[in-house]
């Protein structure tokens, strides 16, 4: 299977809309995050999930444009 541009873009777009929303999910929740023994901070995740949302928005807004 051969893939273009836009098809790439758009399936980055769609998983990056996933994981965003995944941690500003986890972060309004309040649900604990553990890397090894170390403790997530909350506000790491509303930090990374508005970054990978608007990293999703860029992806989509490049697929769109010829």
């Amino acid at each position: 299977m051969k893939f273009n541009k836009d098809t790439y873009l758009k399936e980055v777009g769609g998983l990056f809309l996933i994981v965003g929303v995944l941690h500003l999910w986890r972060a309004i929740s309040g649900w604990p995050m553990f890397i090894s023994t170390w403790a997530v901070p909350v506000w790491a995740s509303y930090v990374v999930g508005i970054f990978i949302l608007i990293m999703s928005w860029k992806a989509f807004h490049f697929s769109k444009n010829k």
